[in-house]
């Protein structure tokens, strides 16, 4: 079953995630201990052992930016 089109606001919002998950991926490569990304109000902390899982939700980001279906489960711990 085809998922439905994603509105350009939707779209929108999902960039400025990536945006912020890229530069939280790019904070840790280059030596910060921990980093926290914000999306929909919640906060995920990312440290350094957790980059594969950071790497996934920029992947999951991508392809749902692009419209491509994602596959796979991809386990957060959020907090408010």
């Amino acid at each position: 079953m085809p998922m439905p089109t994603p509105s350009s606001a939707q779209i929108a919002i999902w960039r400025t995630y990536l945006a912020e998950a890229q530069a939280a991926l790019h904070a840790l490569r280059i030596g910060r201990q921990s980093v926290e990304v914000v999306a929909d109000g919640l906060v995920v902390k990312y440290v350094r052992a957790s980059l594969p899982d950071l790497e996934a939700y920029i992947a999951q980001l991508e392809a749902q930016i692009a419209g491509r279906t994602v596959g796979g489960a991809i386990g957060f711990v959020w907090s408010r």
